[in-house]
């Protein structure tokens, strides 16, 4: 969890050094996408003792309709917001079913 705690902001401080290495040129649209990005990973490294509590207390049930429903909505949201915002879109989907995803398990975890 340290390790998390620390890589994840410097990630997103050297996300232009990071993508220059990868695509071996300046691109600052993907920089900006890896930084949003950058959030959806916060949310599933945030969730994820919540997500193995369930599973080690018995509850496949619960996880898998979690997922299940979490792919039905996140699928066409994807589709719909990679139309209309191409790249962007794709990252904003991902934020938004892995910050769904994160309430969901909550408000689970208070009312059980």
């Amino acid at each position: 969890m340290i390790g998390y705690l620390l890589t994840l902001p410097l990630v997103f401080l050297y996300a232009d050094f990071i993508v220059n290495i990868v695509c071996g040129i300046q691109y600052p649209q993907a920089a900006n996408v890896l930084r949003l990005l950058l959030l959806g990973v916060f949310f599933v490294g945030a969730n994820a003792f919540r997500i193995q509590f369930l599973l080690i207390c018995g509850r496949t049930d619960i996880y898998s309709k979690l997922h299940i429903t979490a792919a039905s909505f996140g699928l066409p949201l994807i589709f719909i917001l990679i139309h209309y915002y191409s790249y962007l879109g794709a990252a904003l989907a991902t934020i938004i079913i892995e910050a769904a995803v994160i309430i969901t398990t909550l408000y689970i975890q208070k009312n059980t």
